[in-house]
Order: C-alpha cells, then structure tokens, then sequence
C-alpha cells in the first residue's frame, strides 16, 4: 500500500516548486515580451534602417551565445537558484536602461549586457524544473511547463502596444523591469534540491552535449524562423493599417496553452518524433499564412495555425533531448538546446531585416516586401522537417 502510495506521489507533475517556477517563468517573458514586441517599433522611431533593426534586435542573442561555454558549467557548480536570481537582475536592469537610452550604438550595449541574463535564464529555469518531474511524464510536464510563456504571450504583446501608445516607451520598460524583480522575488522562495557540485572547468562536455546538437540545430532552424515574427509582424502590420495586431499574439498564446500539453501526452504516449511531424508540417503551413495575413480574421487563423507549429514543437524538441541522455547531465543538455534556440534568434531578426531590404524594389508597396518575406521563412523550417523525419525512420528500426 505504501508502494503505491510512494509510486502515485512520484508520478505527480504538480508539486509547490514547479507551481512557484511556472509563476517566476510566466513573469519574466511577460516582461520579455512586452519588450520583444515593442523593440522594433521603438528602434523604427529612431529613423533606423530595417536592417539596423534587426541587428539591434538580434544582438541581444550574441552574448547569449557567447556566454555559454562559460556559463554552462557554472550551472554544475554553482547553486542554480542564486544564479537564476543574478540573472533576472540584469534582465532588470538591461529592460530599465531601455528607458533611458536612445543613442542607438550604446542601445547595442545593453543589448549585448541583456543577453547575458537572458542567455543563462532559460537552461538555467529548465534544469530546476526538470527537478521536479517525473521522467515517465518528462514531455508532458515540459509542455505544461510551455504554457507559462504562452499565457505570457497571451498578455504581453498586447499588452506591451497598449502601453507603448497610451504611457511610452518609458514607463513600458520600466513597468517590464519591475515584473522580473518580483520573478527575482519569486525565485527566492524555492528549495533548490541537493546535489553534488563539480569543480568549474570550462569543457567542451561540460558545455554542450554531442549527442543532443542535432536536436539543437533543429531548435535553431524553428527559431530562426519564428523570430522574424516577433521582429516583424507588428511593422507589417502597420504597413497595412492593422491597428489590433496583439489578437495574434493573445490568439498564438492561449491556443499554446492548451495544444502544448497535448501534444506532450501524445509524445509520452507515440514518440516526440512523430509528433513533431506533424507539428513542423502545421509550422510551414503558418508562413504561407502569414503571406495573406492582411486582415485581424486571417492573423488569428494563422495564429491559431502558428500554435500548433513553432509553439508545440519546441518544447517537444526539448523534451526529447532531455530523454536522450541521462538526467544528471539536464544541465548540459538544457544549455545546448538554448544555444541552438538563442542562434536562431540572432539569425531570424537579421536575415529577415535583409530579405526585406532585398524584396523593396521587386515590391510594389514596403508591406508587400514583408508579405514576400514570409515565404523565404519557410526554408529553415523545411530543413529541420526533413531531419525529423530522418528521426522517425531511425526510431521505428
């Protein structure tokens, strides 16, 4: 009887720390996202070029990268928790410098001092999350985990264009700095589980994992792909006069919140890898999409599309790294995967900004060279959809 018990307790996905780390997850990317969304616009009104846009907006994953070989085995060295709460400070103080800076080359600076704290956020809150879940329901548990950054995209954007028109810039960033100090709070309130550090050595193993970098580029193609959204949907939706471009963004979000989940159990249940088939192929159809998306009706049935891509599959490529190595080495694996994810947020705003620039005089209007955009787009996710399916074929030998 107290097998089953101890059996039944085991299994639970909800426990108090990941509640409290869902909370801290859901703050910080609300105040990311306010940020994210209003960025390119605020850089717009600088009288910047698209593709200095898209370079300032990218920088912040440059140091996100660069900072990993050293920040990797930290992870195993240090107390994650504290290392966690040092890097929601800078995110604070990178979102309540946005507020005051407009020179565009010290803009570039902060963006490279953000990208430290954002850098090591992510492996950083997965890895203690991974704490706290059962293995058997490792995808599911890394889905529920997802939604917490859907209900953030549900709030965020929106709420990041309301504030930006009705109180500025300003007080929008500050207002995003003051929601990670209260994740910084939040964090404080977890008992970190015991376990043994290791002596800081800058490895390449204790940095990245080789056995999961094929998941990692994957993770890079989707998110290469996915950025440009971020970085460019709510200019070409100016372009075209939409003026409630959040109903994407509300609309991608809570339709996450509940796919992601199920997509999890169906990756429990079936293997990650067919799900991701089908989600990578539901991720292509969004940027075709997207191409006609001129109306709020049509941004929400590509919203709704874009849910069941990019929004489920992550996670799902996530989970299944994780479950491809032994569970003490989470750390490592996590910091792979955000490399990959971190790589492909660097290059979407970027290439993007160019494809864009190449389009203008093929184009009859600026909003018809974002429209064309979205189709070069596609190609990343096409490459990562052939690896998956190479996944599949190798699983069902």
């Amino acid at each position: 009887m107290d097998e089953g018990k101890s059996s039944k307790t085991e299994e639970k996905i909800w426990t108090a720390p990941f509640a409290v780390l869902l909370l801290t997850n859901f703050l910080s990317m609300l105040g990311g996202a306010m940020t994210a969304t209003t960025m390119p616009v605020y850089l717009s009104s600088l009288d910047l070029d698209v593709s200095v846009v898209g370079m300032v907006v990218g920088t912040l994953s440059v140091s996100a990268i660069l900072v990993r070989p050293f920040a990797g085995p930290a992870f195993d060295a240090f107390p994650r928790k504290r290392l966690l709460m040092c890097c929601q400070l800078i995110n604070a103080l990178s979102l309540f410098g946005y507020s005051v800076v407009s020179d565009v080359n010290v803009l570039f600076c902060l963006r490279l001092f953000h990208g430290i704290g954002f850098g090591c956020q992510g492996p950083l809150s997965i890895s203690l999350v991974n704490d706290f879940i059962p293995k058997s329901r490792l995808s599911q548990g890394i889905g529920t985990y997802a939604t917490s950054s859907s209900a953030a995209m549900v709030a965020g954007p929106a709420t990041g264009i309301f504030l930006m028109n009705a109180i500025g810039f300003t007080l929008t960033y500050r207002l995003s700095a003051l929601l990670l100090c209260c994740a910084m709070l939040s964090i404080s309130t977890i008992k970190e589980p015991s376990r043994e550090l290791l002596p800081y050595k800058v490895r390449f193993d204790r940095c990245f994992c080789k056995e999961t970098l094929d998941k990692a580029f994957v993770g890079a193609l989707f998110s290469t792909a996915f950025s440009a959204i971020n970085a460019y949907l709510v200019l070409m939706s100016h372009e075209y006069g939409i003026e409630n471009v959040g109903f994407f963004f509300a609309t991608y979000a809570l339709a996450v919140m509940f796919v992601a989940p199920r997509y999890g159990k169906f990756a429990d249940k079936y293997g990650a890898e067919r799900v991701l088939i089908f989600g990578s192929i539901w991720f292509m159809l969004s940027y075709v999409l997207l191409h006609f998306a001129h109306t709020v009706p049509l941004l929400v049935l590509t919203a709704l599309v874009a849910s069941m891509g990019f929004g489920s599959c992550s996670p799902q490529i996530q989970s299944l790294a994780m479950k491809s190595v032994d569970r003490s080495r989470a750390s490592v694996v996590n910091n792979t995967h955000y490399t990959g994810i971190d790589l492909g947020m660097l290059l979407g705003p970027v290439v993007g900004g160019f494809v864009v620039e190449a389009l203008i005089p093929y184009s009859a209007t600026m909003g018809e060279a974002y429209s064309n955009m979205w189709f070069v787009m596609i190609i990343p996710v096409f490459i990562g959809f052939l690896i998956i399916l190479r996944w599949n074929a190798k699983r069902n030998k």
